[in-house]
């Protein structure tokens, strides 16, 4: 069959164009590599007494694609709540994140001229340890939140992050984030779209307006365009690594921006207990009812857990280069050590917190092959990264992904969404006319 665009992965981005270019009457396969599809969203129940998000897990404010879309097809969402707390030298505190020398901080951001690694930026500021606290603040929130590596990631973005932050709603998709995916797919089968899993894209091939795509399996496939939907860690890869897709002609100027793209790594780790020990007072920590974020220097440095949930669990998360650094570890040894974390901050015993398990499992998302890491992070001078993988190749190969996105909510599935649909977009756009017969 010829197809009017086969889209390579089946994530929301990849999902969304889909539905996009099948409501216009257009012939679309989607080939996933694993045998599920969603990509970095993945709900899983497995022993725990709750479904839980091993990937993307929050709302990051009113976003509006994310929860148009939620609406339209019914799904609801939770309003994130609890306290948020600090660890640090073995106390517990409530904070409010609020950084120390705060003013220091934003006068320094305001007054850069030119772009400069936050690695270079930090070690700008003071060297009389007067600062050393603000300066663990910056690093571990470009760690943590932005998964990035600090050599690499951008002050520019940093001070548009920081300064242009200002108190945002935050959900959770009641029940997980699958409940989008799931939705999605109904929307491309109900509009005669074809999905096929399991399935390993190895080639493309293409010339202008037309492409063979072909898989491990040995099938080529024809079409007029192709939209390759894989995250960036893949597209990264070099020839001979496995999972490296090969393109025939290479296209050099997108591979490079590739290349280029600031690509982070994270572990989540998440545990469901017996009961909730931390609403429960010692000589090391005092009673945290309802728990929302809390931060440490721990290994595993950041936590949180969803009071509304009747699940007691605690949801682990370490971020950027030190995140890579267990790419080869077995789940066994990530809950060893992220248990070692835990009971550090609540003066806990390891082996008795290890007794009150019901559950746990491990999103180790660097390890997994077809995704090879985090989400996108900027990087110094990065702005003609994006507009170079926004421009399709001989009208034939386009690209999406949360990577493929120059908006405020960077690193989100709101920017895949929005990606894979400015992709379809453009994919009509360069496609024939279907010609109505009366």
């Amino acid at each position: 069959m010829q197809y009017d665009c086969i889209i390579i992965g089946g994530g929301a981005s990849g999902l969304i164009a889909a539905a996009k270019l099948l409501k216009r009457h257009r012939r679309v396969l989607i080939l996933e590599a694993r045998e599920r599809l969603g990509g970095r969203i993945h709900t899983v129940k497995h022993n725990f007494s709750v479904p839980v998000d091993l990937g993307a897990e929050f709302i990051h404010g009113d976003l509006p694609v994310t929860l148009k879309l939620m609406q339209e097809h019914g799904l609801e969402k939770q309003a994130v709540t609890g306290d948020n707390w600090r660890s640090h030298d073995h106390k517990l505190e409530q904070d409010q994140f609020a950084i120390e020398h705060h003013e220091v901080l934003e006068s320094g951001l305001k007054g850069l001229f030119e772009d400069v690694t936050v690695k270079d930026f930090v070690g700008n500021i003071g060297a009389d340890g007067k600062y050393d606290e603000m300066k663990r603040s910056i690093v571990s929130f470009v760690q943590g939140y932005d998964t990035a590596d600090i050599a690499k990631a951008s002050t520019f973005a940093l001070r548009d992050e920081w300064l242009g932050m200002k108190e945002e709603n935050q959900y959770r998709p009641v029940n997980g984030y699958v409940h989008l995916v799931e939705a999605l797919v109904k929307d491309v089968l109900h509009l005669g779209g074809e999905i096929i899993t399991s399935t390993t894209v190895a080639k493309i091939s293409y010339g202008e307006g037309k492409a063979e795509v072909y898989t491990i399996n040995g099938d080529i496939l024809q079409t007029a365009k192709v939209l390759v939907s894989v995250p960036a860690g893949v597209l990264q890869l070099d020839p001979g690594q496995a999972g490296h897709i090969e393109f025939e002609p290479r296209p050099e100027a997108h591979l490079a921006a590739y290349k280029r793209l600031g690509y982070g790594h994270v572990v989540k780790v998440i545990f469901e207990f017996k009961e909730a020990f931390w609403r429960k007072g010692n000589d090391h920590r005092p009673v945290i009812n309802t728990l929302g974020m809390l931060f440490s220097d721990e290994t595993f440095p950041t936590w949180w857990s969803n009071p509304e949930s009747p699940a007691h669990l605690l949801i682990g998360w370490l971020g950027g280069p030190d995140a890579k650094k267990f790419s080869n570890s077995s789940n066994d040894d990530i809950i060893a050590e992220a248990l070692q974390s835990l009971a550090a901050i609540f003066g806990e015993d390891a082996g008795v917190l290890k007794s009150m398990l019901v559950a746990c499992d491990v999103g180790n998302w660097s390890a997994e092959p077809f995704t090879l890491g985090a989400y996108n992070y900027r990087t110094v001078n990065d702005k003609s990264i994006i507009s170079t993988l926004k421009q399709p190749v001989k009208d034939t190969v386009f690209f999406c992904g949360e990577a493929v996105y120059d908006g405020d909510a960077s690193g989100t599935v709101e920017a895949a969404l929005v990606s894979g649909i400015e992709a379809a977009a453009k994919i009509l756009g360069t496609l024939e006319p279907i010609r109505e017969v009366h």
